[in-house]
């Protein structure tokens, strides 16, 4: 199973460089409204339609995954205070992508994420997308019946 964890603050009007310096974090990507760049889903460019700063880190499945996402969100406590504030102007979303190996799949959220979520004021996002039918091209045909064999 691939897993990310990300940290993703989005809007108009975000000062990028403030939050790099204020998390003391390096962004994996960085955009202002109007950025071109190329789609992954497409060849063509595409427009940002707002400013957007995105973090992530990849599960090591060396651990629990509930202990990955616990640790990346605790890294961002120190600046809770920040974040929280940044969530009352901006769309300031923790979110998980998933990409598990068979259809049964679950997560848990230990206390301490919990609580460090509801401190900083942010959102949780949970996407799970099963690649086996993605790949095998049958994605758009599943309902809750249907059977994958």
């Amino acid at each position: 199973m691939d897993c990310y964890i990300k940290l993703r603050i989005g809007g108009h009007g975000l000062d990028l460089q403030e939050i790099t310096t204020e998390l003391k974090t390096i962004p994996d990507a960085a955009f202002k409204k109007g950025d071109k760049i190329i789609s992954k889903f497409e060849s063509e460019k595409t427009r940002h339609t707002e400013d957007s700063w995105l973090v992530s880190v990849k599960f090591s499945k060396l651990r629990p995954l509930e202990l990955e996402i616990e640790e990346f969100i605790l890294s961002f406590i120190p600046h809770a205070k920040y974040i929280k504030g940044l969530s009352e102007k901006f769309d300031v979303t923790f979110w998980i992508d998933t990409y598990p190996n068979t259809e049964q799949f679950c997560v848990n959220l230990t206390k301490k994420s919990i609580a460090a979520l509801y401190e900083m004021g942010t959102t949780f996002d949970f996407g799970v997308m099963y690649l086996v039918a993605f790949y095998d091209g049958h994605y758009k045909q599943l309902n809750p019946n249907q059977d994958m064999g």
